[in-house]
């Protein structure tokens, strides 16, 4: 069932009305401590930072998720057609604010931890994860309604 955002989802898990949901970390982190959830795996290809004795799910053992890495990915999108020019300014000073240590706190307190990217590679991440929810979709025999 999908739900608007990490929280309706948490409280759902907290009032036993739906049994597991994949969340960010940053909105359960408080109630994994307190042993109110139990993180079972994190669904990114590495452990996260927050939870590094929680496995991932693709060193659960199962066979068919030797693979697994299905990670948020955080973009900052411009209309297409926006000029070059600008794009570059966006990118050195996306470049410059990343690169701050305190900005570099504030996100790690989110849950995002990666560096700056760049244009290219957020296309390259864009390409690879739209090719792979496509085979997904096909193959399940998910429909748009």
């Amino acid at each position: 069932m999908p739900y608007r955002g990490n929280a309706p989802a948490v409280n759902a898990l907290l009032g036993d009305q739906i049994q597991a949901a994949f969340l960010a970390t940053p909105g359960i982190l408080p109630h994994v401590k307190a042993g109110k959830l139990q993180a079972l795996a994190v669904s990114g290809g590495q452990r996260d930072a927050d939870l590094p004795e929680v496995p991932t799910v693709a060193q659960s053992g199962v066979a068919g998720l030797k693979n697994y890495d299905v990670a948020f990915g955080f973009l900052v999108m411009a209309p297409k057609g926006t000029p070059e020019p600008i794009v570059r300014i966006w990118e050195k000073t996306l470049a410059q604010v990343y690169a701050m240590p305190e900005f570099q706190r504030s996100m790690a307190s989110l849950g995002i931890r990666q560096p700056y990217a760049g244009q290219a590679q957020a296309r390259e991440w864009v390409r690879k994860e739209s090719e792979g929810w496509k085979a997904v979709i096909e193959q399940a025999g998910i429909k748009a309604q």
